[in-house]
C-alpha cells in the first residue's frame, strides 16, 4: 500500500461513547453523528515532517555551541589586546623614577619614588614631573631650555632656606604646576623672567619668608582653585608688570602684606571670586590699566580693596570690618563701581581721591564708623554717583552717609546731586537712610 491506506465510508456512532445526536442534556448544546468518508493518508508524511523536526532541532543546538565558541574567542582577544596594551604602556609610558637630587636634561616622564632632600633642575623642554604624593626638602628649578613643563602631586618644604619654585632662567614657557602643597620657602613660587603661559592649579602656597607667589613680567598667566595664605613677611600674591592675568576662586588670607598687588605696567587683569581676608590690605593696585575684580570680598585687613591706575572695574565685591577704608579708590580714572557693599569698617565705607573719574552706581555704604561715601574733590570730581544708598554711617546715625573731604553734607549736595531733571528716571537718584 506503499505507506498508504484508505478509509472508505467510515460512520462513527457517538452511541459508542455513550452519546447521541441532538441535544445531550448532560453538555446543554448539540451533538451530531460524525461521517468520515473516502479519506486516504499518507502515512510516509508524518515520518518525514518528524525527521525535519528533529533535524532542525539538531541545527539550533550546532549554533548555540558556535555562538558560545565565539562568545570564547571574543573573551580571549579582549584579554590579549589588554595584555598588548600594558606592554606598550610599560615600554613607552613609564616614567623615569627620581630618586635623589638630580638635573633632568632630557624630554620625558619623570616620577619621584621616595622623599629627597635638595634641589631637582630642570633644564630641558618637555618634561614631566611627578612627585606622586612624595616630598622634597628643598626645591625645584627651572633653568635653560626648560619650556612645556609639568610639576605635579607632591610637597615642597623649603625649610626656610630654599625657593619653592624657581624659574629665574629667560625663554621658559607653557609651565603647568597642579596639585602642589608649598610651605616654609624663602618664597614659594618665585618667577623672575618673562615666563610666558603659566598655569597654576589645586595648588597650596603657605607660610613663606617673603611672598607666596611673585611673578616679574610674566604674560598669559591663569591661576585658579588655589591658596596663597600666611606670608610672613611679605604678599600673598605680587604681580609686577605683567599682562594676560586671570585668578579665579582663590584664597590670598593672613598675609603680612597684601593678598594681592598690581604693580605699573601691569594690564589687561581679571580676579573672579577670591577671598582677601586678614591682610595689611586686601588689595593693592600701584598703578596699570584695565583691571576687572568680580565677586570678591575683602574682611579684616588695614583696607579691603585700593585701586589706582586706569580702566578699572569693581562689581558686586564685598569689604566688610576693615581697621579704616572699605574702599579707597584714586587718583584713578575710567573707573566704574558697581553693586558693592562697605558694611561695618572703622573708617570710611568709600573714599575717592582728588584726580579720580567714572561711574560709581548701585552701591551700599551701611554701618563704616566714618562716612558712607567720601568724595575728597566735591563738586569739582570727575565722579558720577548714581542710585547708590547709604544706611546709618558716622556711628550708626547717618549724618556721615555722604561726606565731602571728610566732612558730612547733605543728600543732593554735588556730587551727590538727586536727578531731577527731565528724562532722567528718579531711580537713578541715590539715597540716604
Amino acid at each position: 500500500m506503499n505507506g498508504r491506506f484508505i478509509l472508505g465510508s467510515v460512520i462513527v456512532f457517538l452511541s459508542m461513547f455513550g452519546l447521541s445526536a441532538g441535544v445531550n442534556p448532560s453538555f446543554g448544546t448539540r451533538v451530531w453523528d460524525i461521517v468520515v468518508r473516502d479519506l486516504e493518508i499518507d502515512t510516509s508524511i508524518l515520518s518525514k515532517v518528524d525527521t525535519i523536526e528533529s533535524t532542525v532541532a539538531v541545527i539550533e543546538g550546532l549554533e548555540q555551541s558556535i555562538l558560545s565558541k565565539v562568545c570564547v574567542v571574543d573573551s580571549k582577544t579582549d584579554i590579549i589586546d589588554s595584555k598588548i596594551d600594558k606592554i606598550i604602556t610599560d615600554l613607552i609610558c613609564t616614567p623615569t623614577p627620581v630618586t635623589t637630587v638630580a638635573t633632568i636634561s632630557s624630554p620625558g616622564s619623570y616620577c619621584l619614588a621616595d622623599n629627597i632632600a635638595g634641589i631637582i633642575t630642570i633644564d630641558s623642554p618637555q618634561v614631566v614631573l611627578d612627585l606622586n604624593g612624595h616630598k622634597i626638602i628643598g626645591g625645584i628649578a627651572l633653568t635653560g631650555s626648560a619650556s612645556e613643563i609639568f610639576i605635579m602631586n607632591g610637597f615642597i618644604d623649603g625649610g626656610g632656606a630654599t625657593i619653592g619654585i624657581d624659574i629665574s632662567t629667560a625663554a621658559v614657557s607653557d609651565v603647568h604646576i597642579i596639585n602642589m602643597t608649598i610651605r616654609g620657602a624663602t618664597g614659594g613660587i618665585a618667577v623672575t623672567v618673562a615666563v610666558s603661559r603659566l598655569f597654576i592649579s589645586d595648588t597650596i602656597v603657605n607660610g613663606s619668608a617673603s611672598s607666596n607667589l611673585s611673578l616679574t613680567g610674566a604674560d598669559n598667566v591663569f591661576i585658579k582653585n588655589s591658596v596663597f595664605n600666611a606670608s610672613l613677611g611679605s604678599t600673598g600674591a605680587s604681580f609686577f608688570g605683567c599682562t594676560q592675568v586671570e585668578i579665579r576662586d582663590c584664597f590670598f588670607n593672613l598675609n603680612m602684606g597684601e593678598g594681592l598687588l598690581f604693580t605699573a605696567g601691569s594690564t589687561n587683569i581679571r580676579v573672579i571670586g577670591c577671598s582677601l581676608d586678614g591682610n595689611a590690605m586686601g588689595t593693592m593696585l600701584s598703578g596699570g590699566s584695565c583691571y576687572e575684580f568680580i565677586e570678591c570680598h575683602a574682611e579684616t585687613n588695614v583696607v579691603g580693596f585700593s585701586f589706582f591706575g586706569a580702566n578699572i572695574v569693581c562689581e558686586a565685591c564685598f569689604a566688610c570690618s576693615n581697621s579704616i577704608f572699605g574702599f579707597t579708590i584714586g587718583p584713578a580714572s575710567n573707573i566704574c563701581i558697581d553693586r558693592c557693599i562697605a558694611k561695618s569698617n572703622a573708617g570710611d565705607g568709600f573714599v575717592f581721591a582728588s584726580g579720580s573719574s567714572g561711574v560709581v552706581k548701585e552701591n551700599l555704604a551701611v554701618g563704616n564708623l566714618a562716612c558712607g561715601f567720601n568724595d575728597i574733590t566735591g563738586a569739582a570730581t570727575g565722579i558720577a554717583y548714581l542710585a547708590n544708598t547709604a544706611q546709618s554711617n558716622a556711628g550708626g546715625i547717618g549724618a556721615g552717609n555722604y561726606c565731602i573731604g571728610g566732612a558730612p553734607v547733605a543728600l543732593g549736595t554735588p556730587p551727590f546731586s538727586q536727578f531731577t531733571s527731565p528724562g532722567v528716571p528718579s531711580f537713578w537718584d541715590n539715597v540716604s537712610v
